[in-house]
């Protein structure tokens, strides 16, 4: 016996609903719902890519505060979706220690670089972060290379900042000024001035502190002056977070211009700088000295 067609199934469902006229199986064809009947009231199921499953499992980690639970809920999404960029950055927060951070930094940048090729990259360069998926990425990039100064690899972080400024010449993550103070840091004094030279005109507090330090190494001293009193307007904080060695929060661009939180971040990428030089230091020393003379720890300041 011959298998009954779609087709045969088909006219055999007509038939059965009796229609009386070509229009009421026209009408019954052009709408499926009725065909179906179907409760309009009635949402019909949504079904996620895996992709987009761990995504939202990702975004889910983020507004919990119980490390265990974060930690979950991104293994969870790695099990949805292994090459998930998103799940690898944020596995790279969870730790505390640069060095096992840059494990699950490289494995990001690693999947953006397949992910995102060269042909793509290089079509899009300059103009990356217009594109929303490709920020997860370009956060691990930078992220990769604060850990790489963090561990004494400033040859390293300069090369990955230099590639993401390719990428990002807007700079949407501030890290022209970070390459500048590994630059500083390592001695590249050929390097340091071409990048001060091609970002004169930026007006935040970090360039300035950095404008004042090359200045202050190279000794002009009214240079120097003129810079480290335009820095301190931006940030006054500055100082006592190089005197006290303040613990840096790693934020993007959360903190407000002239805040504690900006002069902790600044103050984590000058203050081995600074520390070398002792005039630089007798520098904010007397700053601090006369600018918080409230303060009874800023009194022992010598």
């Amino acid at each position: 016996m011959k298998k009954p067609t779609i087709f045969d199934e088909m006219l055999a469902d007509l038939h059965a609903k009796g229609f009386r006229s070509e229009d009421e199986i026209m009408e019954y064809l052009m709408n499926p719902a009725g065909k179906a009947h179907v409760d309009p009231s009635r949402e019909a199921p949504v079904y996620l890519s895996r992709k987009t499953v761990a995504l939202k499992l990702v975004m889910q980690a983020m507004n919990e505060d119980d490390p265990e639970k974060v930690e979950g809920l991104l293994a969870e999404a790695l099990m949805n979706d292994p090459e998930c960029i998103e799940a690898y950055e944020s596995m790279g927060y969870q730790e505390q220690l640069p060095f096992f951070a840059t494990v699950w930094f490289e494995k990001a940048i690693r999947l953006g670089e397949k992910q995102f090729g060269k042909m793509y990259r290089r079509y899009h360069e300059g103009s990356l972060w217009q594109y929303p998926e490709t920020h997860a990425y370009l956060h691990s990039l930078n992220r990769y290379a604060e850990c790489q100064w963090a561990v004494g690899n400033a040859k390293e972080a300069i090369r990955t900042y230099k590639d993401l400024l390719a990428l990002d010449p807007d700079d949407h993550q501030s890290c022209r000024w970070k390459m500048i103070a590994n630059m500083m840091q390592s001695f590249d004094y050929g390097g340091m001035h071409k990048a001060f030279q091609q970002y004169k005109d930026d007006g935040k507090a970090f360039a300035k502190y950095l404008s004042w330090l090359e200045r202050s190494i190279f000794r002009d001293k009214k240079l120097a002056e003129q810079l480290f009193a335009e820095a301190t307007a931006r940030n006054p904080s500055v100082p006592g977070a190089v005197i006290s060695h303040a613990d840096i929060e790693y934020i993007y661009d959360d903190f407000q211009p002239g805040s504690k939180e900006e002069a902790g971040y600044i103050a984590s990428f000058i203050a081995q700088i600074c520390e070398k030089d002792h005039t630089i230091m007798s520098t904010l020393k007397k700053y601090e000295r006369s600018h918080r003379p409230d303060n009874k720890s800023m009194r022992r300041i010598k």
